[in-house]
Parts: C-alpha cells; sequence; structure tokens
C-alpha cells in the first residue's frame, strides 16, 4: 500500500468556498477595470489624428404635403406634413439584454444575466447598460430589473467587483432617472444596506489581517 500511489484526480478549486464569503470573479482587470471611465477611454482611442475640416454640403430638403401631387408646405401649414422617416429611439423593440432581464426578473434566477455581462467587453457592457433607457428604447422595467439582478448578485457574495463596477456605471449613467421616479427608491435603499454588510465583513477580515502582518513584523522569535 505504500509504494501504491492513489490516484485522487485533478483538485478543482470551487466558484465559492462558502457562501458567505467574498468571492471575486475570474475575469482579467480590463474587463471591469475602467468600465467607469469608459467613456473617457472611447474619447482618447477615437481622438481624431488630423485637425477636423468644414463638412461639405449637406442636401436640403423642404416638407411636402400628403398626396399624388405633393407641394411645398407654408410655415403655417404643418397638418398635412409629410411623416418623418426616421424612426425615433421609442419606436426600437426592447433589446435583447433588457428582453433577459424582464425574463429573469419573472424567475428571480439572475444566473443568465451575469453569464451574458461576462461574455461582454467594456464598450458592450456600457452600451447594453445606456439601452436600458427608456430614453434608448429601453424602460422603467428594465432599469429596475438590472437594479434586482445586482442586488441578488451582492446577496451571493459571487463576483464582488464586476457587480461594483456594473453598480457604478449603471448609477453614474442613470442617476438622473434613479432620483425622478420613486418607484426605484426601495431597491436602491436595499441595494445600500446589503452593499454596507458586504464591506463590514470585508473590513473585519481586512482589520484582523493587519493585526496579524502587524504581529508578526514586530514579534520577536
Amino acid at each position: 500500500m505504500d509504494d501504491e500511489v492513489m490516484d485522487l484526480g485533478a483538485y478543482e478549486s470551487p466558484e465559492q468556498i462558502a457562501p458567505d464569503m467574498v468571492t471575486l470573479s475570474k475575469l482579467p482587470y480590463s474587463r471591469w477595470q475602467n468600465l467607469l471611465n469608459i467613456d473617457v477611454v472611447k474619447q482618447q482611442r477615437n481622438k481624431p489624428k488630423e485637425p477636423p475640416s468644414a463638412p461639405k454640403a449637406a442636401p436640403f430638403f423642404l416638407p411636402t404635403t400628403l398626396g399624388l401631387d405633393p407641394e411645398f408646405v407654408k410655415l403655417d401649414d404643418k397638418e398635412n406634413v409629410a411623416p418623418s422617416k426616421i424612426a425615433s429611439f421609442k419606436d426600437f423593440q426592447l433589446s435583447a439584454f433588457a428582453k433577459l432581464l424582464n425574463s429573469c426578473a419573472e424567475s428571480s434566477d439572475y444566473g443568465p444575466v451575469f453569464d451574458r455581462l461576462k461574455e461582454l467587453g467594456p464598450s458592450s457592457v456600457d452600451f447594453e447598460i445606456r439601452g436600458l433607457s427608456p430614453d434608448a428604447g429601453g424602460s422603467s422595467e428594465s432599469l429596475l430589473s438590472f437594479l434586482k439582478a445586482m442586488h441578488s448578485g451582492l446577496r451571493t457574495r459571487r463576483d464582488f467587483e464586476l457587480i461594483q463596477s456594473y453598480l457604478g456605471l449603471f448609477l453614474k449613467v442613470h442617476a438622473d432617472t434613479m432620483a425622478a421616479e420613486e418607484a426605484f427608491l426601495e431597491e436602491l435603499v436595499s441595494i445600500a444596506e446589503e452593499q454596507q454588510n458586504s464591506w463590514k465583513d470585508l473590513e473585519s477580515a481586512f482589520n484582523q489581517s493587519v493585526c496579524i502582518v502587524n504581529y508578526l513584523r514586530s514579534a520577536v522569535l
């Protein structure tokens, strides 16, 4: 038996050692570290190499009336103006990400939401979060579903740094909407309480580690 080597197989570390432990994701820093300042990164990346030049003369269109024989519309006659062919944001349907959020909110299972966000790069995450606004084709329901998803993630204490980045960008982009509607207040208060509880546990662990390190440095062996 002593000469025999037991093959236990390769050890795979679990995603979370204990449910009450704050766990980080396995994504590289580049996927979340600059999310809060992604607009600055885009400006630097898209900065023109040459000074701007005067644009060419754009075509000029006058509004016309409806019918087989259209005529130019006078300034006082706006009832028969042909409708604009440029679609507004409100004419678009919800994005696939917004639909995913609303679907997960019905089952209270937000795992697919985080799986989708992890697949996206920083610019795509920024685009999806901005697209949740009602002015950009989203809805208030989608905004609330995103907050509930982040709250659910904080309760599981997984992907801690990702949730901080996602939530920070979300509040930065939609702060005015959050402040204007009371429907988000209750969820924001719950998130703040959960955030504070998570930080208390982290702060306690940090302080304990610092005390041990200071003791080992000053101890005379």
